[in-house]
């Protein structure tokens, strides 16, 4: 996958990784593409994205949409709850998530 080749090699360009996430989590979260296991190689960059942008609620909110899209395939799920820092970045982003749903 594009996006998580480019979040790999470019961690430390936010609107680069920003911009990634956003693509994983249009593609995890539209209903033709949910459960597809093509798309685990994207698991831990998104996870790697939460963590070290925790500051930019655009990362947090659509990291948050992309893991829970990716968590439909069941391998995807145990490779979110396996990564050390995936049950954080799930942490991190539900309550900038919350806030925008109250907002709306």
């Amino acid at each position: 996958n594009f996006s998580a080749e480019v979040m790999t090699n470019f961690p430390n360009n936010e609107y680069l990784v920003e911009n990634a996430v956003k693509l994983i989590s249009s593609i995890s979260s539209s209903s033709r593409y949910q459960g597809m296991p093509q798309l685990a190689c994207c698991v831990a960059p998104v996870i790697a994205a939460v963590t070290k942008y925790g500051n930019s609620n655009t990362v947090r909110v659509e990291g948050n949409h992309a893991l829970w899209g990716l968590g439909c395939d069941p391998r995807n799920r145990i490779a979110i709850f396996a990564d050390p820092n995936g049950v954080k970045a799930l942490e991190s982003s539900i309550y900038v998530v919350s806030a925008e749903r109250t907002l709306i």
